[in-house]
Formats: C-alpha cells, structure tokens, sequence
C-alpha cells in the first residue's frame, strides 16, 4: 500500500476512501510461491535433521581425528578457494 493511502482500481493512482475499492492483499501467485519457498525450506531442515539424529557423536567427531586433513581442508576453503579466479 502507498504511504498516502490505498490505490483504487482504474483511479491511476489516486486516493481510495472506499474500502470496496482498495488494491491490496496478495496475490494468488505471491501466496503460492510462499507456500512454495517454505515447503521446500521445512523440506531440507527435516532431511538434514533425520541426517543428524541418525548418528552418534562420536560417529560425528571421529573424521576430526584425521587431523593433517582437518587442517588441510580449512586451509583449501579458507584460502584457495577464495583466491581461485571466476569463469
């Protein structure tokens, strides 16, 4: 809605005082991308949460035992990668 008030339909943007005539809400289509949008992120929290809980911690911690590869891997995607030029 336009800050001096709701727009009428056909009034080219004047004014609107009746209620019948304001242009606002949402759309068919913006509330079905939203819908969209949030099916698919709850989709992708609930697969990474099933992920999760399907192990243990120390199944989670026992690759951080490999420490020269640990250090290896941030030092790739802390300075190598960023450095690697765009094509």
């Amino acid at each position: 809605m336009p800050a001096d008030g709701p727009v009428c339909h056909g009034d080219a943007g004047r004014r609107c005082t009746d209620p019948a005539n304001w242009r606002n809400g949402v759309t068919a289509q913006q509330l079905l991308t939203a819908l969209f949008n949030a099916g698919i992120a709850i989709s992708i929290g609930a697969t990474v949460l099933s992920l999760g809980m399907s192990y243990t911690v120390g199944q989670l911690v026992a690759p951080l035992h490999r420490v020269v590869l640990v250090i290896a891997m941030v030092v790739l995607n802390a300075a190598v990668i960023p450095a690697s030029p765009v094509s």
